[in-house]
């Protein structure tokens, strides 16, 4: 993927290939990235599938089970939490 967001969903290159792809995989769906394609949040519609990890050479984020649980879900890598507090 181009991006990943901290609930797991990537931003690939339109075609919704790899959805429709990942849509039919049981296994664990693992993406791969460096820290600096860990943003905040993607857009993503019902289609999209997210990863269930994704590992950087930083660290690894694992999204929450379901959106807006309360378990601490995902680890950001240093380098996004200091742009974000940047930005502000």
């Amino acid at each position: 993927g181009i991006a990943f967001d901290q609930n797991g969903y990537r931003l690939g290159w339109g075609k919704g290939y790899y959805d429709r792809l990942l849509a039919g995989v049981t296994a664990t769906k693992i993406g791969l990235a460096y820290s600096f394609q860990i943003v905040p949040r993607l857009p993503h519609r019902s289609y999209d599938i997210p990863m269930d990890i994704v590992i950087t050479e930083s660290g690894v984020v694992i999204p929450a089970t379901e959106p807006g649980s309360s378990q601490e879900q995902t680890w950001i890598p240093d380098q996004v939490r200091n742009d974000k507090e940047n930005t502000k």
